[in-house]
């Protein structure tokens, strides 16, 4: 308005003269600038035209022509400017007072009734010139009123749409047309369920409640959300009735504010939250891969993977609905930096790749089969180290997908928290490896890592040995750094190399306390050896323990032999005790006879101990009870000697006395 008040623009403020043309066009503010030729021509045509018309006539009446320059001052009125039609008045009443009044074609009156006609026409005109131009009026104010009611509608940052009582919209904005995707003549005339399914079951049911009650209905969530397309869209609903006088429902006014920003936001906020949370703790670098693969799909509603840099190339580490194609996204694909595939480009540039439709995908990579995807996202994982990036994180959706900026520093903001994440567990692992090989080489036992070796259909042909503490003196620990085991001894191949693998295999550890082996090295040295050794999953390969146990296995042969002598020794004593005991007893009248045998340390129940008791030839019973200084199988043998003695003397000899002085003669 401002602008509009200093007058006539300077040729330098084109925004004002826009800003004032755009305020008259929709607030109907008309300037009144000087008469115009036109104004004129038009003002004086309409009496003109009739006066020329009926000029043949010389009596022709002055009603009609009355009749006539009042429907043209009327024409003039509804289809000119104001100031043409009050011209047009005037010069249509000069006429019927010049041409059609007696006397004619002059300005005399011969009547009073004559003046007074023509004061009655000029006020039939003028009245009908006023409200016609009242009635243009009023069209142009409401012409007005409905374009400023559809600017303030498209203006809206909200969708508005006004439905009828039978629930069918009369009035949308733009802003509803990009809520469902329908133009605004789509729209008029239908009820949300016939412009589609899903609209119907969104809110329809809203429209009838609202309607049916008569009360408002203020902020009402509405959620659509179609992971297959990567569709997710939020809005908050107000209803109000529109009502007439009778304050009945006429009507449903709807307003639907986009809110999709502001949740998303704050749910990847807090996922953002989470995974830095979860990074922090993570122990390895397949934790750290899978937790962002999981984070990657729930925050950004589509598939993710995650890549990570290995000598020569990638390898996809963790996946997260993972849809097949040409190049190969599972868990363990390898993907060389020199492959013209998005991942590898945006590790080998370390700048993002993004891909925005099929036919881009196409253009940029056209030997790469579809995907699946109709959007990417390949985002590097950028570090310290020169050369290609640490890794990528790639996002992709089966539907359109908007790439927004926000979208990309979120993505950005992951990718740093991943690569410092990644940087953290080298680190860590750095440290635990230098502990855990400083513990290795403490060790007292021969300790060796392997990684597998396998051929194309994944299966474990052989190992090499990655490291063996400084200690190692087994034939087994004692392999070359470097080496496969087969080519270092080739028999292994079959003892060896198939116990490994079925220990990585299965994840079943290997134990054996004694295991023989022979052959020759690679240099023809033939050899024999003898450990004990035990084998464990370590990773994707194995660890092994070894222990040389040769000393004691001939240490064992040793007393292997020395305790099957003294069992015989044993045995042989059993046999002559038993010999020298009786088994049976004599049978005297008059007695009874038992007797017991309890050696005092039963580890040693053999030793010179015995009793014997018989009969003699004059009917007495001899009973003896001796014990032979030590023990084993000389005791035993010197006892059966003693027995032998005593018994021959009994017999030859009456008296015991005399049995026992000849007996020590004898013994000594």
């Amino acid at each position: 308005i401002r602008l509009a008040d200093r007058g006539d623009p300077s040729p330098d403020d084109d925004g004002g003269s826009a800003t004032v043309g755009m305020f008259d066009h929709v607030l109907g503010v008309r300037t009144q600038p000087r008469w115009t030729l036109r104004e004129l021509i038009v003002g004086a045509f309409a009496p003109l035209v009739v006066l020329f018309a009926l000029s043949w006539s010389d009596a022709p009446g002055p009603f009609r022509p009355a009749g006539l320059l009042l429907l043209g001052c009327v024409i003039t009125a509804a289809f000119a400017t104001t100031r043409s039609a009050l011209l047009c008045a005037v010069v249509s009443t000069v006429t019927l007072w010049w041409r059609f009044t007696p006397p004619m074609r002059s300005w005399r009156i011969a009547a009073v009734g004559d003046a007074v006609d023509v004061a009655v026409f000029f006020g039939a005109v003028v009245g009908v010139v006023a409200l016609v131009i009242r009635l243009a009026e009023s069209r142009d104010r409401e012409h007005t009123e409905r374009q400023l009611a559809d600017a303030l509608l498209d203006q809206s940052p909200a969708a508005i749409a006004v439905f009828d009582y039978d629930l069918r919209c009369r009035r949308v904005n733009a802003h509803m047309g990009a809520m469902d995707g329908y133009t605004t003549a789509e729209h008029l005339g239908r009820t949300p369920s016939e412009l589609g399914v899903v609209w119907g079951q969104l809110y329809e049911h809203l429209l009838v409640r609202v309607r049916d009650e008569g009360r408002p209905l203020v902020d009402h969530p509405l959620h659509l959300h179609v992971p297959r397309l990567g569709l997710e869209r939020h809005w908050t609903l107000s209803l109000r009735p529109v009502l007439d006088h009778d304050a009945a429902v006429i009507g449903i006014g709807a307003s639907f504010v986009d809110v999709t920003a502001p949740i998303v936001a704050a749910r990847q906020a807090e996922q953002s939250l989470h995974l830095a949370e979860t990074l922090a703790t993570a122990v390895d670098r397949l934790e750290v891969a899978e937790c962002t693969c999981d984070y990657l799909g729930a925050a950004f509603g589509g598939r993710g993977a995650v890549a990570l840099r290995e000598s020569g190339g990638l390898v996809v580490v963790a996946g997260h609905g993972h849809v097949q194609g040409s190049v190969d996204l599972r868990s363990g694909s390898a993907i060389g930096f020199d492959s013209h595939t998005p991942v590898a480009d945006a590790a080998r540039t370390r700048r993002a790749v993004v891909l925005m439709s099929p036919a881009e995908q196409m253009a940029s990579y056209p030997e790469l089969r579809m995907t699946g995807d109709i959007v990417s996202v390949a985002m590097p994982l950028l570090d310290a180290t020169p050369g290609a990036a640490a890794g990528v994180l790639e996002v992709g959706w089966a539907g359109p997908r908007l790439i927004s900026s926000s979208m990309m520093t979120l993505l950005g903001t992951v990718s740093s928290l991943v690569a410092m994440a990644l940087a953290r567990v080298d680190a860590t692992d750095d440290a635990q490896r230098n502990r855990f090989r400083h513990a290795l080489e403490a060790m007292l036992f021969d300790v060796v890592i392997a990684s597998p070796v396998r051929d194309e259909s994944r299966r474990i042909v052989d190992f090499v040995v990655e490291f063996a503490n400084a200690g190692s003196g087994s034939r087994l620990a004692g392999v070359t750094l470097g080496e496969l085991m087969s080519d270092e001894y080739p028999h292994w191949r079959v003892q060896t190399v198939e116990r490994f693998a079925r220990v990585v295999d299965t994840g079943e550890p290997f134990q054996a306390d004694r295991d023989y082996g022979w052959g020759t090295t690679r240099g023809g040295t033939p050899y024999v050896s003898n450990w004990a050794i035990q084998v464990a999953r370590f990773g994707d390969g194995v660890i092994a323990t070894t222990r040389d146990v040769a000393d004691l296995v001939a240490a064992e042969q040793v007393a292997i032999v020395a305790t099957a002598q003294l069992e015989a020794e044993r045995t042989a004593v059993r046999l002559m005790q038993a010999a020298a005991i009786p088994k049976v007893l004599p049978a005297v009248a008059g007695a009874e006879f038992a007797a017991a045998y309890v050696p005092a340390d039963r580890r040693q129940p053999i030793g010179g101990d015995w009793y014997d008791a018989f009969a003699l030839a004059d009917g007495r019973v001899a009973l003896v009870i001796a014990d032979v200084s030590g023990h084993g199988a000389s005791a035993a043998l010197f006892m059966m000697q003693v027995r032998n003695v005593f018994r021959a003397l009994a017999d030859e000899h009456a008296d015991p006395g005399q049995v026992m002085a000849r007996a020590d003669r004898v013994i000594s």
